[in-house]
């Protein structure tokens, strides 16, 4: 065991304590302690030897922390009386219209729009990374996505 991973070992139970405090859920802070140490782990170079560990450690665990709950306010836990009364939409007629796009995209007729889009539309690289990495510039990368969206809504139509 490096002296960095037993400094983190050592430092464990205040940080689950830590955890606790800021999450007052059992299950919750062992799941960010665990997810702090991942990370401590993941980014041990960034760790400048010397230094408060527990701070570092600290620090990570409530950047963590905020980032849950920045996310959490956009999902809701669903009870099940509320989903008893709630209609399916059959999955069939969603999986035809994909395999159709899908069809339709693979059949457009210039390469570089395919790459252009699929960097673009699925991937969700910028602009100007796409234009770089396809030696272009970047108006002909909006000029291949915007026509290849305008054959697609053709033929889907």
């Amino acid at each position: 065991m490096t002296p960095f991973e037993a400094d983190l070992v050592a430092l464990m139970p205040g940080l689950r304590v830590f955890a606790f405090r800021l999450s007052q859920d059992n299950t919750k802070a062992d799941d960010l302690a665990q997810d702090t140490l991942a990370k401590a782990l993941r980014f041990r170079n960034a760790y400048a030897p010397g230094t408060n560990m527990r701070a570092w450690l600290y620090q990570i665990a409530k950047n963590l922390w905020i980032d849950e709950r920045r996310r959490a306010w956009r999902t809701t836990e669903l009870e099940p009386e509320m989903l008893d009364g709630m209609a399916v939409q059959p999955v069939a007629p969603i999986r035809i219209e994909l395999a159709e796009a899908l069809e339709v995209f693979n059949r457009l007729p210039d390469q570089r729009m395919r790459e252009a889009m699929t960097a673009i539309c699925f991937d969700g690289e910028g602009y100007a990374e796409t234009a770089q990495a396809h030696g272009c510039p970047i108006g002909t990368i909006k000029s291949l996505i915007s026509r290849g969206r305008a054959e697609m809504r053709e033929q889907l139509s």
